[in-house]
């Protein structure tokens, strides 16, 4: 008898692990399906404004030569962090390139103070955010205030290289307002005001984002890393999201939530890096008969059917390699879609844009940070680390 309760109880507690377990997943999908949701919803509207301001039309031009910028969106789950510039060893400075419209009072009184300082100064642990901000001066190989100015409707129809510089001063930009935010909600916490003016910062980059149309978001924010000071591309070591982690001081209920999406993420990456590995394999071997069949001599029609088969056949390995591609997008957009969720406060948000800073943040880095790992996941490693 006393065996048999001792085996009910390792049951009751199993069930009792895998119950907490399937609720934090449920709370993290609750928290990430609005962001997913309003994906689609700020696509809509971003073509409405395409359309409005199209060559055909005297609206968008108006808009443009007025100063007008596109409509704002109104405060909500805001974004972290979107797009950063296209993969270029150096990326041109933006104020050369777009007739950008003067910022509005905030944005502009923002670039302005920013602006004052040139260099990194030692402030106590309140301001740290503030004194990180700093960097990107014109004297340290950034933008100056000039080039952090929102686009207009005419700067739509830019190229590639344009829309990356574009988003690189619009990023530059929110994270100097948003290190200014948060020094003042340091220093008057009682001011909710400027929690909003957060949530309103963060929306004016989410409607950045979509207006430029930035290609491969999924994968693109977490897999371009380069040192924003000098435009080079960096790598900063995995200890380095420690200190930003530290600062965000998260909750228990945010660290489980963080454990549940790496579970997942694990999850999906093991599939994703199996069907991988096959798809290289049959593309390997296309590859080789490809090169058999060429190399074989005669021009009869059955040496030409197969050529044209295995050619098939090898396209077919390479869309699907394609496919596979997006799907490790959609996995590590998890991370990013968890920390711009409700799940954490406005103002964790806006420290992990400060804090990484002269980095892009990486989401998922961050996110395993905070779920306890010291080092970043590796999707050959699948679920076994769950």
């Amino acid at each position: 008898m006393e065996g048999k309760r001792q085996d009910l109880l390792s049951e009751y507690q199993a069930a009792i692990q895998e119950n907490a377990r399937l609720k934090a997943r449920i709370r993290v999908i609750e928290a990430v399906l609005p962001q997913r949701q309003q994906t689609p919803a700020l696509s809509a509207e971003a073509g409405g404004v395409l359309n409005a301001a199209s060559p055909g039309t005297s609206t968008g031009q108006e808009a443009a030569a007025a100063g007008g910028s596109l409509p704002l969106l109104a405060p909500g789950s805001p974004a972290v962090y979107g797009l950063p510039p296209s993969a270029r060893p150096q990326p041109a400075g933006a104020s050369g390139r777009s007739a950008s419209p003067t910022p509005g009072p905030q944005l502009a009184r923002a670039s302005e103070l920013s602006g004052r300082s040139d260099e990194r100064s030692s402030s106590p642990p309140g301001s740290e955010a503030c004194s990180r901000s700093t960097a990107g001066e014109p004297g340290g190989g950034a933008r100056g205030p000039g080039s952090l100015r929102q686009g207009s409707v005419a700067s739509l129809g830019t190229s590639a290289q344009d829309k990356s510089d574009l988003w690189m001063a619009a990023w530059v930009n929110w994270t100097r307002e948003a290190a200014l935010l948060i020094c003042a909600y340091e220093a008057r916490p009682a001011e909710e005001h400027l929690l909003q003016r957060m949530e309103a910062a963060f929306d004016r980059l989410k409607a950045r984002v979509v207006e430029l149309g930035l290609p491969h978001s999924e994968l693109i924010s977490n897999m371009d890393q380069r040192n924003l000071d000098t435009g080079v591309a960096q790598a900063p070591p995995f200890s380095f999201w420690r200190v930003v982690v530290e600062r965000m001081v998260c909750n228990a209920a945010q660290v489980a939530a963080c454990r549940a999406a790496l579970a997942l993420y694990r999850e999906r990456m093991e599939v994703v890096m199996r069907q991988r590995r096959r798809l290289a394999e049959r593309l390997a071997d296309s590859m080789r008969s490809l090169q058999l069949v060429a190399g074989q001599a005669g021009g009869s029609l059955c040496l030409s059917n197969q050529l044209e088969r295995t050619s098939v056949e090898a396209e077919a390995a390479a869309a699907e390699l394609d496919a596979n591609v997006a799907a490790e997008g959609h996995a590590m957009r998890l991370a990013r879609e968890l920390l711009r969720s409700d799940i954490f406060t406005p103002l964790q948000r806006a420290r992990i844009s400060v804090l990484s800073y002269p980095y892009f943040p990486d989401a998922l880095a961050i996110v395993a940070t905070i779920a306890g790992e010291t080092e970043l996941p590796s999707a050959e490693g699948g679920a076994a680390a769950d």
